[in-house]
């Protein structure tokens, strides 16, 4: 990606999600949202309901 787009260490300032929405989103957001989204069955007893009703 560097090379790509002519800069150094585009990894730590936002990634390619941030070159990509022109800044709008940056990589450490996204790995955010998908530590919450994957820690809700964990943590949501609602989502515990449903997940065990549609697997019975």
């Amino acid at each position: 990606m560097d090379k790509l787009i002519g800069e150094e260490n585009i990894k730590q300032k936002g990634g390619s999600t941030a070159i990509f929405t022109d800044n709008r989103i940056m990589r450490k957001d996204v790995f955010k949202r998908d530590i919450i989204l994957a820690l809700v069955p964990f943590v949501n007893e609602t989502f515990r309901r449903i997940e065990m009703s549609t697997n019975r």
